[in-house]
């Protein structure tokens, strides 16, 4: 939560729920990126921006 900068979190939110109303919000999902990512569409997300944690590049595969 380091880089969410001064926004209040809304609540957690279970694996592809949407958020009731805007405003920053944590999912909790599976380990494994393309479930978590999956999860995150389904949830309603436009951008999904996955980084690589050694490299901090994104992945574009």
């Amino acid at each position: 939560m380091h880089k969410a900068g001064h926004a209040p979190l809304q609540g957690v939110l279970e694996y592809a729920d949407s958020p009731t109303h805007p405003g920053l919000w944590i999912m909790d999902t599976p380990g494994q990126d393309i479930e978590s990512i999956s999860g995150m569409v389904a949830g309603g997300a436009q951008i999904v921006i996955l980084l690589r944690v050694a490299e901090r590049l994104p992945v574009t595969q």
